[in-house]
């Protein structure tokens, strides 16, 4: 019997695979591994969450990189196709969004670190369209970048969120199902009308 279900959960974990196994490679093409003092070097976060944690936060501050993944669910209408055999298909897109926490010795420096790490994500993302054979396709979205403290504050912890599309296909599979489940059948209903009149 094969069924299957795809989740957000199962989205967000292919783009972390994807960008565990593949964003280091990416930091020492570029150089990235190595930098002048007092900046340290980029590395891959250790740490992924879906939902960004005090805990994520407090490691950004002690100078290692952070990640997270997120999705908000099903973006646009969820296409029906029929297959070859006639069963029913479902296809949807998901936003997925990942985000990394980091910090420099200053603020421009953290802004040009996470800038960095956005255009990072974004390389890696749109370079593996099936996320580890879970998605039908990967499409850029939109980036953005939050500071905080303000410009003027030394140690100002950053941050990058990269949306992503991801399309997946045959979200809900359970055609082998058919026969295993018991039968529902509806409740008779009946709807009485009345009209008031004076």
């Amino acid at each position: 019997m094969t069924l299957r279900l795809v989740t957000a959960d199962d989205l967000c974990h292919g783009m972390e695979t994807v960008l565990r196994g593949q964003l280091g490679g990416l930091i020492i093409a570029l150089g990235l591994d190595e930098r002048p003092r007092p900046e340290r070097p980029f590395e891959v976060p250790k740490v992924w969450d879906q939902v960004p944690v005090l805990e994520a936060l407090q490691s950004a501050v002690a100078n290692r990189a952070v990640g997270a993944i997120t999705s908000t669910g099903i973006v646009g209408q969820v296409t029906t196709r029929r297959n070859a055999d006639g069963s029913q298909r479902l296809d949807a897109t998901f936003l997925v969004r990942v985000g990394i926490y980091d910090r420099g010795s200053d603020y421009n420096v953290t802004a040009n670190r996470v800038r960095t790490w956005a255009a990072l994500v974004r390389a890696v993302g749109l370079r593996n369209p099936t996320l580890g054979g879970v998605a039908g396709g990967v499409r850029f979205v939109t980036e953005s970048y939050r500071q905080f403290p303000q410009q003027g504050v030394a140690r100002t912890l950053g941050g990058c969120a990269v949306d992503f599309h991801v399309d997946a296909r045959n979200i809900a599979d359970l055609a082998d199902l058919d026969g295993a489940l018991p039968v529902v059948e509806s409740p008779f209903s009946t709807v009485t009308v009345r009209n008031h009149q004076e």
